[in-house]
């Protein structure tokens, strides 16, 4: 299991004491699993629209995104990727966000080269309305890319 797959069930595992046991639970379940990392906290917020930016073979690929952010860190949203055929362009998004760490999986179409793509993220800095992020991303698909990952995205209550 890679380290991002490590952490990220790391972080799933705090969520789902912090639902089954209230908000107070979430706060020391999220600190473990984000031990020396700052916490801006941006949970709870609708993200967007934003662009989400990633990195493959030296070249800038850009995908609109909203995402909206539950109480207990679950994220659900929409994604937009120009590359595939028209009507099936819109893409589901689900992840977490605990603390910084926020990590979004987009599953593309059955026969999509990318297969499903996972990034993680960590937030580097939260304004009034306004936030930062980078990190990483991979895919499982046969295409298996790989880059660096960047989130500039406002912040809309």
């Amino acid at each position: 299991m890679s380290s991002r797959r490590t952490k990220l069930a790391a972080i799933g595992a705090g969520v789902a004491a912090a639902t089954a046991l209230g908000a107070g639970a979430l706060a020391s379940s999220a600190s473990a699993a984000t031990a020396n990392i700052p916490a801006p906290h941006v949970c709870a917020y609708k993200l967007g629209p934003n662009v989400l930016k990633l990195t493959f073979n030296g070249t800038d690929f850009l995908y609109p995104t909203v995402l909206h952010v539950a109480n207990n860190g679950v994220v659900t949203g929409r994604l937009q990727d120009g590359g595939l055929p028209a009507g099936h362009q819109v893409l589901r998004v689900n992840g977490l966000c605990v603390g910084s760490n926020l990590i979004l999986d987009t599953n593309y179409p059955s026969a999509d080269p990318q297969g499903s793509r996972s990034e993680d993220l960590v937030i580097t800095s939260v304004s009034q309305h306004r936030g930062t992020a980078a990190g990483v991303w991979d895919e499982t698909g046969t295409e298996d890319g790989t880059g660096a990952a960047s989130f500039v995205f406002e912040i809309a209550k």
